[in-house]
């Protein structure tokens, strides 16, 4: 509900207004895991296209999902349902290959009769939307399988993109140490931060054997296995960890045209945007994120601070119309409790305070941090970025 104070005199355009923009609380990211194990059934992981074929299949045997494909072509994806908005986020996946046998071959159903299969490929999927996906597939083979004495088995990994189009193979490396290198369990890692996606493999303690550069997806995500054709993967653990979707707990429905065309409508003198205009920071405690401009909209008890631009550290984090912070009104004239939403979207809402001086200084007071930003009004009420 609106509760308007009778020295704000509002339009019914702009109640209008505020009611479709309402925006969702700001609330603390808080770290969640999600386990797929045999104890909860395998319940999160489900075959994703090209789906299982009549030919294939899929059970829980002991303390393991056992997912075998049995025909040929580009193999079978199990993903995590979990929609992964977080941009940091981790997943971990405990995988063997029973059809990893060294020098054997396994049947498969292809579309001109069966055929056999060596070295069938197994790993794990990350940043998967509908247009693209990062894989990191598997597979084992001897150097010399004709040679006793200089023979050795060894685990080739790759790392791939794969877009509608084209696969390219980003980076590959050859294992032979603390992997297992036939049909036992190794433990996969895929950590995934702003810029960077570090992939670790191991039988016991998983190792860096990748560290590469990332572009960060525009949306949720999702993460799973992968099982090559011929290929017949037993799941003893599937496990996402990830913060607790920030990006939608700060998202609203504003943007630049629906705030140039409230603000044109507003009598609010303290709604509109505001522009960085200095600091006063502890640099060893605190660091400025960005010369910002936000914009204050009225609510019920004060004001919600909105994202425009300016962002500098952490910039792929945000968006126009993201929330950055709110002001709550207290019994004193110009002077408000405050959250602010720093560049890494960690809410920060202890001892946050914020001043308006004159009607033109926002003062946002960090006196744990021993450090204050100020902003200045922009007397334009029509603002544009370029």
């Amino acid at each position: 509900m609106l509760i308007l104070h009778d020295k704000k005199c509002k339009s019914m355009k702009r109640i209008t207004l505020f009611a479709l923009f309402a925006v969702a609380a700001i609330v603390s990211a808080h770290a969640v895991t999600r386990y797929s194990i045999a104890a909860n059934g395998f319940a999160s992981l489900m075959s994703q296209p090209p789906h299982i074929a009549a030919a294939d299949t899929y059970g829980i045997n002991g303390d393991c999902l056992v997912i075998a494909c049995n025909t040929a072509g580009p193999g079978i994806t199990w993903l995590d349902t979990t929609a992964i908005a977080s941009p940091n986020y981790r997943y971990t996946a405990r995988l063997a290959n029973r059809h990893n046998a060294e020098r054997k071959s396994y049947r498969v159903t292809a579309a001109d009769g069966s055929k056999r299969i060596e070295h069938p490929i197994w790993g794990v999927a990350w940043d998967v939307t509908a247009t693209e996906r990062w894989e990191l597939v598997l597979c084992c083979d001897n150097t010399a399988p004709n040679d006793d004495i200089n023979d050795r088995r060894e685990l080739t990994a790759r790392v791939l993109h794969i877009t509608a189009s084209v696969t390219d193979t980003i980076a590959t490396t050859v294992l032979t140490d603390d992997v297992d290198l036939y049909t036992d369990f190794n433990t996969i890692v895929v950590a995934l931060e702003d810029d960077r996606t570090v992939v670790k493999i191991g039988r016991h303690q998983p190792n860096t054997v990748f560290d590469l550069p990332r572009t960060l997806p525009a949306g949720p995500v999702h993460a799973g296995i992968v099982v090559g054709a011929g290929a017949e993967v037993a799941v003893e653990r599937s496990v996402v960890k990830y913060d607790s979707n920030a990006a939608v707990d700060l998202s609203t429905q504003w943007t630049l045209d629906s705030l140039n065309e409230y603000f044109a409508n507003s009598n609010d003198p303290l709604e509109g945007y505001w522009k960085y205009q200095d600091r006063d920071l502890d640099d060893t405690v605190m660091r400025l994120g960005g010369r910002y401009t936000l914009a204050l909209v009225a609510t019920d008890d004060g004001y919600d601070i909105i994202y425009i631009d300016g962002a500098q550290v952490k910039r792929s984090l945000w968006q126009t119309g993201m929330r950055k912070g709110h002001l709550t009104s207290t019994a004193f004239i110009d002077n408000y409790e405050a959250v602010w939403v720093d560049c890494n979207r960690t809410l920060i809402d202890r001892d946050v305070y914020a001043t308006i001086e004159n009607g033109i200084i926002l003062a946002m007071k960090f006196p744990v941090y021993r450090s204050q930003v100020r902003f200045v009004k922009v007397l334009n009420a029509d603002y544009n970025k370029e």
